[in-house]
C-alpha cells in the first residue's frame, strides 16, 4: 500500500517534504513532521465535531491570534493533497471568513477516513525515510518516536505541534484540499 502511495507522488517525495519543512521551519521536531504527513493523508475531517462549533472556534482564533510566522500557503506531507492556509488570509482581508470557512468545510468532507493500522504502517515507512534523510538527530527524536508509536498502538493518531514549534512559529491555519485553493483566489 505504502509503495503505491509513494509511487503516486513521484521521485523521493518524503525527503523532499522533510527538507522543505526543515528549511521553512527549522525548529520542527519529529512530532511536527508527523503532523504534516498525517494532515496530508487525512486532511481536517478528524477535527470537526460540527460546523457550528468549527465556525465558533475559527472566529475565536481569529480574534485572539497573535502574528503567526510563516508562509500564507504551505503544502503538507509528501503528496500535497492538502495545504495549510494561514488565517492571515482572513485577517489581511484576502479572503472573507465565510468563503474561507465554506472551502474548509468542503475540504473536511473530502477527507479520507482514518484507518489506524494502515496509517501506522505508512507512518513507519515515512519515519524510516526521515531517518534515512539523517534527521534522527532532531531534538527529542527518540522520545517523539516513542510517543507516536504509543499513541498509534492505543488506536489514536492526532498530535498537536510540538511546544518548540508552537513557540517559534505561533501557527494559525486551516487545512484546505489543495485542489480547492483556487476557489480562495490565493
Amino acid at each position: 500500500m505504502f509503495a503505491t502511495l509513494l509511487l503516486g507522488c513521484g521521485g523521493n517525495p518524503i525527503c523532499d517534504a522533510v527538507e522543505r519543512q526543515m528549511a521553512q521551519f527549522p525548529k520542527s521536531t519529529l512530532q511536527d513532521l508527523y503532523k504534516s504527513f498525517f494532515q496530508d493523508r487525512f486532511g481536517p475531517g478528524h477535527i470537526i465535531a460540527d460546523e457550528a462549533s468549527a465556525m465558533r472556534y475559527l472566529q475565536y482564533e481569529l480574534a485572539t491570534m497573535d502574528n503567526p510566522v510563516g508562509p500564507l500557503l504551505e503544502p503538507t506531507g509528501y503528496c500535497g493533497r492538502y495545504t495549510r492556509v494561514s488565517l492571515r488570509v482572513i485577517k489581511d482581508s484576502l479572503v472573507s471568513v465565510d468563503r474561507f470557512f465554506d472551502v474548509f468545510m468542503r475540504s473536511a468532507r473530502m477527507a479520507d477516513t482514518v484507518d489506524v493500522a494502515e496509517w501506522t504502517e505508512e507512518w513507519h515507512e515515512i519515519e524510516r525515510e526521515i531517518r534515512a534523510c539523517g534527521l534522527d538527530s532532531l531534538p527529542g527524536y527518540a522520545h517523539d518516536c516513542h510517543v507516536i508509536d504509543s499513541l498509534l498502538a492505543e488506536g489514536y493518531y492526532v498530535m498537536h505541534h510540538s511546544r518548540r514549534y508552537g513557540e517559534a512559529y505561533r501557527p494559525h491555519y486551516r487545512i484546505i484540499r489543495t485542489e480547492l485553493l483556487e476557489e480562495l483566489g490565493l
